[in-house]
């Protein structure tokens, strides 16, 4: 708020009190502040500078706003950012913290403030769950895959005998993770395997999935390779992992992306045309 201030109370001090409506105009604007070799900055290119500088710390103020109105409290935060620094610092990276941050101090404010703004991204996919899910089709699910056939039907018998996909994944070979996770829609998926998930209400381990890619060898001839896809359905009832899912679409979107519907939110008027302009254009 205090650069807020300090950015406005300076285009206060250069405007002049006769403008025209709708716009702030600096007083004896041809005024040279200074000049030098074939160049010369006037009041009013300072005003000019000013104004482009104000639109961002009046835009991050109104995020900050944003996160009082839902009840984000930067404070809640505080200690999760401090351990995430401390946690670099263990990992040796105190140095090109500094080097990049200036301090330790200012690098857990960064990380402190990118932990509200994250909160505010899942506030705004809670508020288009619905519509998100129609869209994601949300399946909580494992995957594997074999270069061989009968490597995926020895795993599917493991399992069907008791191991957990994950020892039957390693005792066939796979040596990958093949932690559980969240699968949308619109993910990279191989192909039979996303037909699969969508055409089935059954959880539990799926049947050998054959899918193939095809490459070129050296000689520029195209080359097939066969996949064995083996897949574990967990859950298909996204109300039974809600707040998992709301955290995986969050991370599909962006603040910027966001900003302008949430800043509407929010009753801001601007007397200025040109400041008006230049956030509008943001």
């Amino acid at each position: 708020m205090k650069k807020v201030l300090v950015i406005l109370i300076c285009l206060l001090a250069l405007a002049g009190c006769a403008n025209s409506a709708g716009y702030s105009k600096v007083s004896d604007d041809n005024e040279v502040i200074f000049s030098g070799p074939g160049t010369t900055y006037t009041k009013a290119d300072l005003y000019s500078v000013l104004k482009l500088t104000a639109t961002t710390a009046i835009e991050n103020e109104l995020i900050d706003h944003i996160a009082i109105k839902e009840n984000i409290k930067a404070e809640d935060y505080l200690k999760e950012a401090e351990e995430y620094t401390q946690s670099m610092i263990d990992y040796g990276m105190e140095q090109t913290i500094i080097a990049y941050y200036g301090s330790k101090e200012a690098f857990t404010k960064m990380y402190q403030n990118n932990l509200v703004q994250m909160e505010i991204i899942k506030n705004y996919a809670r508020d288009h769950y619905d519509d998100n899910v129609s869209i994601d089709k949300p399946v909580k699910i494992q995957s594997v895959y074999f270069d061989n056939e009968e490597a995926a039907k020895k795993m599917i018998e493991d399992v069907n005998a008791g191991k957990d996909f994950a020892t039957a994944a390693a005792d066939n070979g796979y040596q990958s993770d093949c932690s559980e996770f969240i699968a949308l829609d619109s993910d990279d998926m191989v192909l039979e395997v996303k037909e699969y998930i969508n055409s089935t209400d059954k959880t539990g381990i799926s049947i050998v999935i054959e899918s193939s890619t095809v490459t070129t060898d050296a000689e520029g001839n195209p080359v097939e390779a066969k996949q064995y896809n083996v897949v574990n359905i967990i859950d298909k009832d996204v109300n039974n992992f809600k707040e998992d899912y709301i955290g995986v679409k969050a991370e599909t979107i962006t603040l910027d992306s966001i900003k302008d519907e949430l800043i509407s939110t929010l009753n801001v008027e601007y007397y200025d045309q040109d400041l008006y302009d230049l956030m509008v254009k943001e």
